[in-house]
């Protein structure tokens, strides 16, 4: 006899569809697992023995033959170890003929008890994509599993009790289980890092909160620039409390990303837009993910929010240089034994770094620096890379008279409220593009939504002229001029925003004249 039961894979941070398939023919007792799984796939086969015999229930004698198919695409974890006990009890004369509307997801232990899983989210959201409408999933993954509205959850605590789930659906004469809603008990840390710390607190640095407030409304990249000390590091960890909270449709494509590498924050949805810091010692695999068996990196955690890397001239070249493809495309793929990975990664770049070896080449006659040293040092930041952080700001020490004044900065309330309603006019006027914020425009929109009149072609083009401004950056002053005026809340660019980006592009010029 053989039986088919539905289960799930993880490629990526997906889920794909696995048909367990289980045959009982004649022969010595044996239970043989193929399709290619590695060494924890084809080790269920004694979990799955002991579990059965455990749970009272009789092994089948005979040779057991499971297929996981789709045959030809690796398979990992002990995820399938539920679809395979179900599928050998229904084999044996167990009578679950509703077995198909479901799918199996969870790993045995010896005593025919369920754990958890790791990217159970993921696999609830292939089922419910595919049409399968009901998941038994083990009990602790059942908040994670139900953030899928569009598929009913019934958690279980061991085979048995999964058994007798599917089997009240037979025939109508058990009592049939409600499904699990997400209870919302679980309340995911606080994704955003340093974000109760206010803007407030923030002294004598104007321009570079305006800057970091441009940045968050368009969703720019950006780069502070300045010696130790004077603050980069400080605003760079509030730009997360500006931030808006995630659409339901954004917290679901973060969520799995945490849920893949089974870390806490995937007990619940989350809303808030990641903040990941990174330091210069990361390897390239721990940037953009990698391993025998790819994984997520930071850029992945840091998918719809903010990836801080900090001392960004400290990095090594070959990771920075990796940065490229996502900053581009939103996305990052890793090819591993001939198979190719893509993870999210549509995050905000947001960087800091001092501008020379011993960070004072701003401030006025403290440099120690030659000439020679600084170029060298600029010139670890890969150009390609700083060609495509949008807003580059210099922070200078702020006056110790300032910072003992009482006076304060801005709140982060009052910046997150103008954030807001700029990120809305965006949406509104991009609900028919492939993309949501300004920092995400291309050429093609850039010239059909960044249009500017006469005098502010003329101001951008004498700008761009004597500054030595790039086409890329070109359109990157034009892209910050129209994030400038939706804080405005103004229909229409003006020279005055023009005036104001261009400002933020300092280092094309500058770097020239270093060189």
């Amino acid at each position: 006899m053989t039986a088919h039961i539905n289960t799930f894979g993880l490629r990526g941070v997906n889920g794909f569809l696995v048909d367990a398939e289980i045959n009982i023919s004649k022969g010595l007792p044996y239970l043989d697992i193929i399709g290619m799984g590695n060494t924890a796939v084809r080790e269920s086969a004694g979990r799955i023995r002991a579990a059965i015999e455990n749970m009272g229930y009789d092994m089948p004698l005979g040779r057991i033959t499971v297929n996981l198919a789709p045959a030809g695409v690796r398979k990992e974890g002990a995820c399938y170890d539920l679809a395979i006990a179900m599928g050998i009890l229904k084999c044996a004369g167990c009578d679950m003929p509703h077995s198909g509307r479901f799918g199996f997801i969870g790993e045995l232990s010896l005593d025919g008890f369920l754990r958890p899983v790791r990217g159970v989210l993921s696999m609830v959201k292939e089922a419910a994509r595919i049409g399968i409408r009901k998941c038994i999933v083990p009990v602790e993954n059942a908040d994670e599993a139900a953030l899928i509205d569009s598929c009913e959850i019934y958690p279980v605590a061991s085979v048995q009790e999964a058994v007798h789930t599917v089997c009240s659906f037979s025939d109508g004469s058990g009592e049939v289980r409600t499904p699990w809603k997400y209870s919302g008990g679980t309340r995911m840390r606080d994704m955003r890092g340093e974000a109760r710390a206010d803007f407030a607190d923030v002294k004598g640095q104007e321009q570079a909160v305006r800057a970091a407030e441009l940045a968050a409304a368009g969703g720019h990249n950006i780069l502070f620039m300045g010696a130790p000390g004077c603050g980069k590091t400080m605003i760079a960890t509030r730009m997360a409390g500006i931030l808006p909270e995630l659409t339901k449709e954004e917290a679901l494509e973060v969520t799995p990303v945490y849920s893949v590498l089974n870390m806490p924050e995937s007990a619940s949805l989350i809303t808030r837009p990641p903040f990941r810091t990174v330091y210069p010692d990361v390897t390239k695999a721990g940037l953009t993910g990698g391993g025998g068996t790819p994984v997520p990196g930071e850029i992945s955690l840091a998918h719809k929010g903010i990836l801080f890397l900090d001392e960004l001239a400290e990095f090594g070249r070959n990771v920075i240089q990796c940065l490229r493809q996502p900053m581009e495309t939103g996305a990052v793929s890793i090819s591993r034994c001939g198979e190719t990975v893509t993870f999210p990664a549509e995050f905000m770049l947001v960087a800091a770094s001092n501008p020379c070896r011993c960070g004072n080449l701003f401030e006025n006659g403290k440099c120690i620096c030659t000439p020679f040293q600084a170029k060298e040092y600029l010139s670890r930041i890969s150009r390609p890379v700083l060609d495509r952080i949008d807003i580059q700001v210099p922070v200078r020490r702020v006056d110790l008279e300032n910072t003992e004044s009482g006076h304060t900065g801005e709140s982060s309330e009052a910046i997150r409220d103008r954030v807001i309603k700029a990120r809305l006019i965006q949406s509104e006027r991009y609900r028919n593009e492939s993309v949501r914020l300004n920092g995400r425009l291309d050429g093609a929109l850039v010239r059909k939504y960044c249009a500017v009149d006469a005098e502010c072609e003329r101001l951008l083009r004498i700008c761009a002229d004597r500054e030595g401004i790039s086409v890329r950056g070109y359109e990157k002053i034009l892209k910050i001029a129209r994030t400038a005026a939706d804080l405005e809340g103004r229909r229409d660019i003006t020279s005055k925003d023009i005036a104001e980006a261009v400002q933020y592009r300092f280092l094309d010029s500058y770097f020239q004249e270093a060189v």
